[in-house]
This record gives C-alpha cells, structure tokens and sequence, in this order.
C-alpha cells in the first residue's frame, strides 16, 4: 500500500489462499488479485510482499495510529520513525518522528497521525519512513487517504517526466537490470508501472521478477528497482523498458 490499503494480509492468510482466488480476480482491485494466469503480478502482489517483510512500519486505518512490527527473532533496537502529511499539491502539512525499541515477534504503537487540513473534497499523502542507527531506510509505506475513500481529486495530479539510469548484467542465462528511476519535478510521480516487453511493440515478458512495482515518488526523490528474467523468453527480440503510471509521461528505452 504503499498508499489507502485494507489491513495488510498476514503469513498465515496468505497460506490459506486457493490458486484460483490468486490467479483469476473478481474485479480490478488492488487487493483482490496477487498474480494471473500468465504469472503477471498485480499491485496487491507488492503490497502483501511489503506487510510480511521482516520489520514493517505501517499505518492503522482504523484510528491513524503509526505501528512497528518485527518478525525476526532479535529485538530491535535504535531505530527512528518518521511520518509525514502531504497535500495533494504535495505541501507538508505534518510530520512526526520517534525513535523506536521492538521485541522480536512484537510490534508497537508509535504515535498518532494528525491531518491538519481539511481534506473533505480532495487527497492527502502520508509517507512513512523507518531507519535504522546508520540512517539506512530498513521500512517504508505509502498512503494516500480521502473522506469517504473518495479519491477523484486524484485525477488532478499534474504528468511527471521520469529521468532513468539502467545498469544491465548477465547471470547465466538470466538478465538482471537495475533500474533507477528519479523524479526531478515538483509533482508525485504516483502508482509507477515498468515492464519490460519482447521488442518495441511486443508482449511483456512473462514471468519477470521485479524488487517492487506500483509505487510512488516523491518530488526530489528517486527509487531503485531491479528487474529479472530468463533470456530465452526474448525469442530473439531486444528488451525494450516500458514505464508507465497514473501521471506518469509513457517511455519505452531499449536494454540493451
């Protein structure tokens, strides 16, 4: 999520799931269906696998509170927290930070979120940050939340023109590239889509394993992903990047 989400799937949920609810989707949602029949994973794919990573920071819907949960086996300790609100004209409005002591197995309660604006007819962004001692980012979540979950102000969200670093290696029979993805404009970059296609105007590679999708950019910020695929589903094309998002200016760039 990375954005307005329902509560995040746990392990145990997950494991209860039946091929066809994860495969075949009742609807368009972000939370419905994790992958398709042509092994193409769909947002809620990269929302469950960012709720079950190993320290979470998350956001309780229910009443804005801001939790840390640690799945590893060693308290952790150290760490600073940090949230803050952005209108949908990407002002900050809010922010709060504290540091943070979790038992393993555990999770604890932050602090609260406070909206000081009144965002009744339109969105705002709140973006969570969890550091470790080195000020390495070890969590992040993304929300974005509207009065009654209406979130048509959205489609007011002005285009953004990425600027994009590609690094390419080979692994035996596999490309790995590693994609960096900056947003150098005053604006959200939101709900990022890359993938890469067979040949300029081919089909998407299937399966392909990306370190995250469906995201979001900050104004000054950038976001580096990795992508990797076995080569032979090429079929003698050349890889091209497909960049794509809710305002996102479309780009296609060779890989090779």
């Amino acid at each position: 999520m990375d954005v307005t989400v329902p509560p995040r799937c746990s392990i145990s949920f997950l494991a209860s799931l039946r091929l066809n609810f994860v495969s075949f989707p009742a609807w368009p949602s972000v939370i419905w269906q994790l992958y398709d029949w042509y092994l193409r994973p769909h947002a809620g794919y990269y929302f469950v696998k960012k709720a079950n990573e190993p320290i979470h920071i998350q956001l309780n819907l229910d009443d804005l509170s801001v939790a840390v949960i640690n799945h590893h086996f060693e308290s952790q300790k150290g760490l600073l927290a940090t949230a803050t609100v952005y209108t949908l004209d990407l002002k900050e409005v809010w922010e709060d930070k504290a540091s943070v002591e979790v038992d393993s197995g555990s999770s604890c309660e932050v602090f609260q979120v406070e909206i000081p604006v009144d965002f009744s007819d339109t969105v705002c962004f709140l973006d969570l940050q969890l550091k470790d001692n080195k000020e390495n980012c070890i969590s992040e979540n993304f929300y974005w939340l509207a009065k009654n979950n209406d979130f048509a102000a959205i489609k007011k969200l002005l285009g953004v023109n990425l600027d994009v670093n590609i690094t390419a290696k080979e692994k035996e029979k596999k490309r790995i590239y590693r994609i960096r993805l900056a947003n150098a404009t005053d604006t959200l970059a939101f709900f990022v889509n890359p993938s890469v296609r067979k040949g300029r105007e081919g089909q998407e590679i299937l399966p392909s394993f990306w370190s995250d999708n469906y995201f979001s950019i900050l104004p000054g910020k950038a976001r580096d992903v990795t992508v990797e695929f076995e080569g032979v589903h090429l079929e003698g094309e050349k890889p091209y990047l497909k960049l794509e998002g809710w305002n996102i200016s479309p780009k296609l760039i060779k890989l090779d």
